[in-house]
């Protein structure tokens, strides 16, 4: 029996905050309430819901940045250890502005996974830098650049570059598309869909976006005030939604599914 890469047993994030005129209350925000789901290697599993449903809970709660109430996580069969399995996991966020050092050029950005776990060779360093430039796409002149002077497009490809650095087994994907406009959204799909052909990479994949979700995940997840109500494949549950809110979903979000926003898992970029 092959085990799954990553299993999410009944989790749970729950969040205390004050209320009443003299705070002497507290109230508990059941941001993620009893989600549970698996992930099998090389496979994309889809996080699907509105803002504010617990989606972005789950995925910090799954690198440690913030505190799990109850429930486990297992990563190959055993506890996720964020100080062990930070090599194996990665995340990448939906603005990477936002977590770049406005200071450091580039190669410096892409690397610091490496940095990190003790790399100091400077040679080793830039050949790795280089080599994880062509995989996102981008060229080795640019490596001396600061975050500032690429696109946000560009900005999302060093992103994957920096989450890459460490071949990770699993990357989880934060609304990587959602700043971006149609055209480069595509053009970041097709490249999230080659690396895993190149380097079986499995992605928990966090949107909003129904038409997104169909085009990259084999299974969905959907999130509805943080519990899951509707799971399945992604061909089956997108296509025939049992869940009213499901349906609401797809009705909300309007079709993206023009020549310039496919992305067919047989693209090549």
């Amino acid at each position: 029996m092959i085990l799954p890469l990553l299993d999410v047993d009944n989790l749970q994030v729950h969040f205390a905050r004050g209320g009443g005129l003299l705070k002497s209350q507290t109230n508990v925000v059941k941001a993620v309430d009893g989600v549970s789901f698996t992930l099998s290697p090389g496979q994309n599993l889809g996080l699907l819901g509105a803002s504010g449903c617990g989606k972005s809970t789950i995925a910090q709660a799954l690198v440690g940045l913030v505190p799990i109430t109850s429930g486990s996580v297992r990563f190959n069969g055993q506890v996720v250890d964020m100080t062990r399995d930070h090599g194996a996991i990665q995340i990448v966020f939906q603005d990477p502005q936002t977590s770049f050092n406005p200071r450091r050029k580039v190669w410096q950005l892409i690397t610091e996974p490496l940095t990190i776990a003790g790399e100091r060779n400077r040679d080793k360093l830039m050949a790795k830098a280089q080599d994880l430039m062509a995989k996102v796409g981008l060229g080795r002149h640019q490596l001396d650049r600061y975050p500032h002077e690429f696109s946000g497009g560009q900005r999302q490809r060093l992103a994957i570059a920096r989450a890459l650095a460490i071949d990770p087994k699993l990357l989880i994907l934060d609304e990587p598309t959602s700043a971006l406009d149609i055209s480069v959204q595509a053009q970041i799909l097709n490249l999230l869909m080659q690396l895993q052909r190149d380097l079986n990479v499995a992605y928990l994949f966090i949107s909003h976006d129904v038409s997104v979700v169909r085009h990259i995940c084999d299974s969905v997840a959907v999130l509805q005030a943080g519990r899951i109500v509707e799971t399945g494949s992604a061909a089956d549950i997108l296509a025939a939604p049992q869940h009213p809110y499901t349906r609401s979903l797809l009705n909300a979000v309007p079709s993206l599914d023009a020549p310039t926003f496919r992305a067919q898992r047989t693209s090549s970029l």
